[in-house]
């Protein structure tokens, strides 16, 4: 897979709008156990009338076949990322009210978990529904299922986190150009991609847990569970967050559109077939 994909195996999942079946500001996503992309869309940030939403998207055909979105609370809802547990429920990482949404697919809310001043929250659930939280700030933030903060950690602007087979934390850290690997107290155990990784910023393991998948500019770069360059992808736009199919397809957020992040911004999803 290594080298430039051709234009014809990418797919965009979305149309750029506010619409329905639109997508206005699409940062994090991730994959149910269905097979359809799950994608977290900000919105529009300079219109507090209309909240962001959690769409998902059905791979092969681009329909958005579901739209979670959240009325009545303290701030607008703004999803940055969402994650799902193995009973369905979504973790929905909310930028504009500093917490952790736990609701079914009826947006029925379920649990809500402060997680305090934070800036782009990603998440990653453990085996126990754990929750971690990458805030870019400068923190990696554990909580209990019960949504008590357990510990933290300062690093340097961590962009995303995922979690491998092994239960450790996978960390992209976009200002020290590197993954840092940490066990699930969040303690380092190693780090690695120095000599590979520019502006590292998404962050995924293939379907076993294994090979480690990182958006780096306009590249998608792959490392061995060890840390071990192997290959790289590049890719049409640029990729911000990013998840892996079981049959190895690539599907991530596209953020050459969007201009500064204080500017009215438009983002797409786009797939990989290879």
């Amino acid at each position: 897979m290594a080298g430039i994909v051709p234009k014809d195996t990418v797919r965009r999942l979305s149309r750029q709008g506010n619409g329905p079946g639109e997508v206005r500001w699409p940062w994090g996503l991730t994959i149910n156990h269905n097979g359809q992309v799950v994608v977290s869309d900000v919105g529009e940030e300079h219109d507090d009338e209309q909240p962001g939403s959690v769409k998902t998207v059905t791979a092969d055909t681009a329909q958005i076949i579901s739209t979670i979105t959240f009325h009545g609370l303290p701030n607008t809802f703004r999803p940055t990322d969402v994650k799902m547990s193995k009973n369905n429920l979504y973790y929905i990482a909310d930028n504009g009210n500093k917490c952790i949404l736990v609701c079914d697919a009826k947006s029925r809310l379920k649990q809500i978990i402060d997680i305090g001043e934070v800036s782009l929250p990603m998440i990653c659930l453990g085996p126990d529904n754990t929750v971690f939280v990458a805030d870019y700030n400068g923190r990696v933030i554990k909580y209990s299922k019960a949504g008590e903060m357990i510990s933290s950690k300062q690093l340097s602007e961590p962009c995303d986190l995922t979690m491998n087979s092994k239960y450790q934390l996978i960390v992209s850290c976009e200002d020290e150009h590197c993954i840092y690997v940490l066990d699930s107290n969040l303690n380092t155990l190693h780090t690695f991609g120095h000599e590979h990784l520019v502006e590292p910023r998404g962050v995924s393991v293939d379907a076993i847990g294994e090979n480690i998948y990182v958006a780096d500019e306009n590249k998608v770069k792959i490392f061995s569970a060890q840390g071990e360059y192997l290959t790289d992808v590049t890719v049409d736009g640029e990729p911000l967050i990013i998840a892996v199919f079981a049959d190895g397809r690539i599907v991530y957020t596209d953020v050459s559109d969007l201009s500064d992040v204080s500017d009215v911004s438009v983002g797409t999803v786009r797939v990989i077939y290879t």
